[in-house]
């Protein structure tokens, strides 16, 4: 069995980043309690890992009120993904010290966002804090949302030539497809692709694999949008292989797979997941060749 890493992999920048914040801000503030809110990157492993290290994770519920029951003695990190402006402004208020993890991309994408002078349509998945985020930013009346799975909202756009912009993890098969949809409405509309480029290299990494490729392995949490879009990618561009979305080795090895018959895997890996995931996948398949 041949194995190939698809590359790149491990984690891009923007979850370095958020990472190292998180870390910093613990050993900067060892008597303070850590509290991130909401997942700092889409990969439990990671998350797992920083509760180990003091670094808490506050699951979202009820998110206006879980902000209120911070004290002064909380320090709150916000995630890469951004996050509402009225979280910040409410722990201003509150005199509660807090960082923001955001991606440095995201954070161009939502500047952008905020500063458009016409109206806007924003390509998203309406669950998402990326899409949380950004509209929060306008006036309702000058934003719409084109959910990926619902299509646009009832928000209506007035001008023939509204900004068209985009979550950074999505599909860059599903973005054109979108394209086409908004293209026949508004047909002055101004496109700004803006896919990440840790996303999209992988996606087209994913999509220059050997046609004869039988075994694709993806790894990454079930949280993670770009993860999902490798795995929806490898799905549709190999249908006659063996394709799987991971965690990690362990969740790969409850399918006890028969790779007797297999002569070429790949795997890959979404952004923020842990090189050693895929590593231990791709020893773990070398070890089968024997």
């Amino acid at each position: 069995m041949i194995t190939t890493i698809v590359k790149p992999v491990g984690y891009c920048g923007g979850v370095t980043r958020a990472i190292e914040i998180a870390r910093t801000v613990k050993k900067e503030n060892p008597d303070k309690r850590i509290n991130v809110f909401g997942m700092l990157v889409h990969n439990y492993d990671v998350v797992n890992k920083l509760e180990e290290e003091g670094i808490h994770t506050v699951y979202i519920t009820d998110p206006i009120r879980q902000l209120n029951e911070f004290t002064k003695d909380d320090i709150v990190v916000f995630t890469s993904h951004g996050h509402p402006k009225a979280y910040s402004e409410l722990l201003e208020q509150k005199g509660i010290t807090y960082y923001d993890a955001v991606c440095v991309r995201v954070k161009s994408n939502l500047d952008r966002i905020a500063n458009a002078p016409g109206e806007v349509i924003y390509i998203g998945y309406a669950d998402h804090p990326e899409t949380k985020a950004v509209l929060s930013l306008r006036d309702k009346k000058t934003i719409a949302l084109y959910d990926v799975h619902s299509g646009m909202d009832a928000t209506e756009i007035t001008t023939m030539n509204p900004l068209v912009i985009n979550q950074t993890t999505l599909s860059i098969t599903e973005l054109n497809k979108i394209y086409s949809a908004i293209k026949f409405k508004y047909p002055d509309a101004i496109y700004s692709d803006e896919i990440c480029s840790a996303t999209r290299l992988r996606q087209q990494a994913i999509m220059n694999l050997d046609d004869d490729t039988d075994l694709i392995i993806v790894v990454g949490s079930p949280k993670s949008s770009n993860t999902d879009k490798l795995f929806k990618l490898a799905k549709t561009h190999y249908p006659n292989a063996n394709v799987f979305k991971v965690d990690n080795i362990e969740q790969f090895l409850r399918y006890h797979l028969n790779l007797k018959h297999i002569k070429k895997a790949a795997i890959a890996g979404g952004a923020s997941t842990p090189i050693e995931q895929v590593e231990k996948i791709e020893r773990y398949l070398a070890s089968q060749n024997g």
